[in-house]
């Protein structure tokens, strides 16, 4: 999924099971540099009940304008 993309870069977010954890990854692309790249942010291993508290962070965030 695409989070963020504009004529710099672009960020990723992945959400991959992994047994009883989820693996969420968070990636940029810099599609349009010279030396067109991927970079891994992060990785981490994520229980249904972390990914939920992580999930209601953000969308809190996301109100606080």
């Amino acid at each position: 999924m695409i989070i963020k993309q504009n004529a710099q870069y672009e960020l990723h977010a992945t959400l991959t099971p992994y047994g009883k954890q989820h693996s969420l990854t968070l990636s940029q692309i810099f599609p349009e540099a010279q030396q067109p790249r991927h970079q891994r942010l992060l990785q981490v291993l994520l229980t249904d009940e972390e990914l939920a508290a992580f999930s209601a962070f953000l969308t809190r965030k996301g109100e606080e304008k």
